[in-house]
């Protein structure tokens, strides 16, 4: 597995780097820690010995942060200018990366919205799958994937790639649907599902919630299962676009210690 890692050398991307390499142990993969910096100065002599400066700066960081690399986990370096979200998107889709792992945490004012708007718009735009890795999160408190399932929107097709990372990653999964006044009436579509699941994989769980809506059900099953990694795909319609454009994955992200991984 080939994974991408952001970085500005904050406490919560480096804890999402630690995330990365237990990922990468489990996998066979290597990490490539990245650093986008955006051009903001207009004389190109300026601009020039700015540039040096950084790029010594974060070769220099990001070769302290991988000193303790091994053989298990290789660890690489990328500098490029530009926005953090583009950065990423164009990066991960160009040099085939499986997997871009991003740190996000709870913060206020301005931090809040960049971190937030760097997020969104990396789950939004990327075609690789995102897994983001709130600051306090850490791998060996996970004990099984829960993926929150939209029965007349998921697609068989994402359970394939959910099962190949359960056994790399050697996580037990699990379905969780939230049940609403506004899906209950998808109900009837949920036997092929089921049936499918079923049969190719007969030790998958299914759980079921009530609530007013889906972010607030989710939320809820997360504050009383603590020790999983929650899992949804990108196709579903419309819930993604809700939580995507009304601002709820940030509050996911910031509201709740639980992994957030996104699937392309």
């Amino acid at each position: 597995m080939k994974i991408l890692v952001p970085t500005d050398f904050s406490d919560n991307a480096k804890n999402a780097f630690e995330f990365a390499k237990k990922i990468a142990k489990t996998s066979h993969g290597t990490i490539t820690l990245l650093y986008a910096y955006y051009n903001i100065y207009d004389f190109a002599a300026q601009s020039s010995s700015i540039f040096v400066q950084i790029e010594e700066i974060a070769n220099q960081a990001m070769e302290e942060l991988s000193a303790d690399q091994d053989e298990e986990c290789m660890v690489d370096q990328k500098i490029v200018q530009g926005s953090i979200a583009t950065a990423v998107t164009s990066t991960a889709y160009r040099e085939n990366y499986d997997l871009i792992i991003m740190g996000t945490q709870g913060a206020s004012g301005i931090n809040k919205a960049l971190i937030g708007s760097n997020t969104a718009h990396v789950i939004r735009d990327s075609s690789v799958p995102v897994l983001a890795v709130p600051f306090k999160a850490t791998y060996d408190k996970i004990k099984e994937i829960v993926v929150s399932v939209e029965w007349d929107t998921t697609e068989k097709k994402f359970f394939e790639k959910l099962f190949q990372i359960s056994q790399q990653w050697e996580w037990p999964f699990r379905t969780l649907h939230i049940k609403t006044e506004e899906n209950d009436k998808s109900e009837h579509t949920i036997p092929d599902l089921m049936q499918f699941l079923e049969k190719s994989y007969p030790n998958i769980q299914h759980s079921t919630a009530m609530a007013e809506d889906i972010y607030e059900g989710i939320n809820q099953h997360l504050q009383e299962e603590s020790d999983c990694l929650l899992v949804m795909f990108s196709k579903q319609r419309p819930f993604f676009e809700h939580l995507l454009f009304r601002g709820n994955i940030e509050k996911m992200a910031y509201h709740t210690h639980t992994p957030l991984l996104v699937l392309k």
